[in-house]
């Protein structure tokens, strides 16, 4: 038997929706870039029909939607109901390469960052949003602005200053005082404009955040 092959197969499976769809609509023929053997085939093409993949699809789905709501809370409470649809276009999209929290949120706010380019998104603070939520893990994770995607340069469109260990100071196009409080940041209306973040790391590792 192919392990290494059986074993990819079966977690792409899992992982792709397109895969999913052409086993169903091609059978045999669309796990062909796969090294299996008749066996492993088989087997994989019994697995696909079965009920039990869809219990593996929703713990894969619910761990890694997990990952992203705990790493970027704000952009994704923001975003609401509509968080559902962008994370399945999302998940479609980019398979997961490895279980890295940091670098999975930080290819998340990624895309989230391209829809607002390209206007399919149109959330007026959600840039903000994750500039802080991106910030923040920076800073609780030890990590430098360029690691959690951040551009690290003063002035940039991120950052309005150096950074400095356990200290970043952002740029944000509305006010933060609105933006960091209240159950519900898309209900606060906060003022356009050009505004200041402080967010430091205490001692005892709680941030603080401070507004100007």
């Amino acid at each position: 038997m192919t392990l290494h092959g059986f074993q990819q197969a079966l977690s792409e499976l899992v992982l792709s929706s397109d895969l999913r769809s052409q086993v169903a609509d091609r059978g045999a023929d669309a796990l062909g870039a796969f090294d299996l053997d008749p066996r492993e085939t088989r087997r994989l093409l019994s697995i696909a029909e079965q009920s039990g993949l869809g219990t593996g699809i929703l713990i894969h789905r619910s761990f890694r939607l997990s990952m992203l709501v705990r790493s970027l809370p704000r952009a994704c409470e923001l975003l609401g109901a509509g968080l559902s649809d962008l994370v399945h276009d999302y998940w479609d999209e980019h398979l997961p390469l490895h279980y890295n929290f940091v670098w999975e949120s930080c290819r998340f706010a990624g895309y989230l960052r391209r829809q607002l380019e390209d206007g399919s998104l149109t959330e007026p603070l959600l840039s903000d949003l994750l500039r802080i939520d991106l910030a923040s893990m920076a800073l609780r994770r030890g990590l430098q602005p360029e690691q959690v995607a951040l551009d690290p340069r003063p002035g940039a469109g991120d950052l309005l200053e150096a950074s400095t260990p356990n200290r970043l100071v952002l740029f944000c196009g509305h006010d933060p005082r609105a933006l960091l409080t209240g159950d519900d940041p898309g209900a606060a209306s906060p003022s356009r404009g050009e505004y200041r973040l402080v967010i430091s790391r205490q001692p005892g590792g709680d941030l603080e955040f401070e507004s100007a």
